[in-house]
């Protein structure tokens, strides 16, 4: 009878054992794929992150460099200035491009600064345009050179909230998954 006894016990201490060992097995494996799925999403994020800030700084300098010749020379030069306009239109369609991405990845913390990226890249291109021609044709261009001068804040501002935004969203990716969020689902 003690043996009986004996290995009823020993039946159901390996069957706890194994279910325990099973537990923790799921936990674990579950942990470990929540680990690197955030490390995944965090470098896509990264990665789309970055391209857009460098799409970014590129019209940026461009716009800035327009605007300084325009400040410091009033007479614009025809071709250099013609030239800088294209490039930065071409690359505010870029930035609008790689924008998607951002509003795609997210979240919604950055999805704002994105989605406003192109518009605030146009609008300081359109100023820049009007301040070009009216000094170019002779015209009162001090409107025009006010409204550019505020475009190219309102850029820098949103590079700056930007860049803000991305770092907190990209750091708060880093912290490990708590356990309450990596527990499994019960069917």
């Amino acid at each position: 009878m003690a043996a009986v006894l004996g290995a009823g016990v020993g039946v159901v201490g390996t069957l706890a054992v194994a279910a325990l060992t099973m537990t923790a097995t799921r936990w674990q494996v579950r942990t470990q794929a929540v680990d690197a799925h955030a490390q995944w999403r965090r470098q896509v994020r990264r990665d789309a992150y970055v391209a857009l800030l460098n799409a970014l700084g590129e019209v940026n300098e461009d716009l800035f460099e327009i605007s300084m010749y325009m400040y410091n020379c009033r007479q614009p030069e025809e071709l250099h200035t013609h030239e800088r306009m294209l490039h930065a239109v071409a690359g505010t369609r870029e930035v609008c491009r790689l924008a998607w991405v951002v509003e795609l990845e997210g979240p919604e913390e950055v999805r704002g600064y994105a989605h406003v990226a192109g518009g605030k890249l146009n609008v300081w291109l359109v100023c820049l345009s009007d301040w070009y021609e009216a000094v170019r044709d002779g015209r009162d261009a001090s409107e025009a050179e006010e409204r550019t001068r505020a475009g190219m804040h309102e850029v820098e501002e949103l590079i700056e909230n930007l860049i803000a935004a991305a770092s907190e969203v990209l750091d708060g990716v880093d912290q490990p998954p708590s356990f309450a969020s990596t527990r499994l689902a019960r069917p």
